[in-house]
C-alpha cells in the first residue's frame, strides 16, 4: 500500500495567542481595589492606542511604584514619537505627590531642578485637573487653561520657562490622569526647541491625550498596590513590635514579680526616659535577658 503523505510536524513555541495580552496577576489581597481599563475595540500597531494599551496593562505591579512608573513612562514614550522625554507623577489624596517616574531626556533634568526655581506644568496639572501648556521656546511664553492671562499666564511659570529654555525645551505640556472620574496623577511630555511633537501644533495634544487617557487607570493600580504592600508590611511590623512587647513584659513580671499592666508602664517610661521606640525598648530588655541567663 502506498505510504499516507506525512503531516508536517507542527513547531510549538511555546507561547501563547495571549501571551502579549494578558497582563501578569495581580495579588488577590487588594485586586477589588483595582480597575481593568478597556481596551480599544479595535487594536493598531504601534504606537496605536490598541498596542499602548496592552504594553499598559503587561507592566507588572509587584514591584516598587517607582519602578511601576517608570516602566509606564517608557511606554508612553514609545507611543509619542516626538516627544523628547515623559514624566509621570501620581498623586494622593489632596494632590500631594506621591510618586513620580521619568522616561528620555529633559524631564528628570528639570524636575531635580524645581525645588529651586518654580513648579512645572506636569505637577501643575496633577493639582488643577486641568491641561497645561508651557512653550519654553518660543515668545508665545506659557499658556494655561484660560490662555496666556489666565492663572497659568507668563508670570505664574515664567521660572519654569526659563530653566526649561535653558535646557533646550521648546514645549513642555501637562496633562491630567483620571480614573473613573477622578484626578490620580500627570503626564508631562516635554520636546525639542524646533522639534515637531506633542503640544507643536494645534491638534497634536492629540496624541498625548490617547496616551493620558490610557495612562489613567494603570497609574491608579500602580499606586493601590503600592499602598496594599505597604499597609502588609506595616500590618507585619506591628504583629512583630507587639510580639516582642509582650515578650519584654514577661521578663518585667518573672524579674519584678508585678502585674503585666505594671510591666507595660515601666517599659513606656524606660522608651521615653531612653529616647527610643516602645518596640527598640523592648527588644533591647529580650536579648538583656537572653544574654544573662
Amino acid at each position: 500500500m502506498p505510504r499516507a503523505a506525512e503531516e508536517p510536524a507542527r513547531q510549538d513555541t511555546g507561547a501563547s495567542m495571549t501571551d502579549d495580552v494578558l497582563p501578569r496577576p495581580v495579588p488577590a489581597a487588594r485586586r477589588r481595589d483595582l480597575v481593568r481599563p478597556p481596551l480599544p475595540a479595535v487594536p493598531v500597531g504601534p504606537p496605536g492606542p490598541g498596542a499602548t494599551a496592552r504594553h499598559l496593562l503587561a507592566v507588572p505591579l509587584d514591584q516598587p511604584l517607582g519602578q511601576v512608573l517608570h516602566h509606564l513612562a517608557a511606554v508612553a514614550l514609545r507611543a509619542l514619537p516626538g516627544a523628547r522625554g515623559v514624566q509621570v507623577v501620581v498623586t494622593a489624596g489632596g494632590g500631594r505627590l506621591a510618586g513620580a517616574a521619568f522616561a528620555g531626556g529633559g524631564a528628570a533634568v528639570l524636575d531635580e531642578r524645581l525645588d529651586d526655581t518654580a513648579e512645572g506644568p506636569c505637577r501643575r496639572a496633577a493639582a488643577s485637573g486641568l491641561e497645561v501648556v508651557v512653550r519654553p521656546g518660543d515668545a508665545a511664553g506659557p499658556d494655561g487653561p484660560d490662555g496666556p492671562d489666565g492663572p497659568d499666564g507668563p508670570d505664574d511659570l515664567a521660572g519654569f520657562a526659563a530653566l526649561a529654555r535653558r535646557h533646550g525645551v521648546g514645549t513642555a505640556a501637562g496633562l491630567p490622569l483620571r480614573c473613573g472620574g477622578e484626578v490620580v496623577g500627570a503626564l508631562g511630555v516635554y520636546t525639542a526647541v524646533g522639534a515637531a511633537g506633542p503640544g507643536s501644533g494645534p491638534d497634536a495634544l492629540d496624541g498625548a491625550r490617547e496616551v493620558a487617557d490610557l495612562l489613567g487607570t494603570p497609574v491608579h493600580n500602580a499606586h493601590a498596590q503600592a499602598r496594599a504592600t505597604r499597609q502588609v508590611e506595616q500590618l507585619h511590623e506591628a504583629m512583630r513590635s507587639r510580639a516582642v512587647i509582650e515578650q519584654a513584659k514577661g521578663v518585667l513580671v518573672a524579674r519584678l514579680g508585678i502585674a503585666p499592666e505594671e510591666a507595660f508602664a515601666r517599659l513606656s517610661e524606660a522608651s521615653q526616659a531612653t529616647n527610643v521606640k516602645l518596640r527598640v525598648a523592648a527588644a533591647d530588655l529580650v536579648e538583656s535577658a537572653w544574654r544573662g541567663r
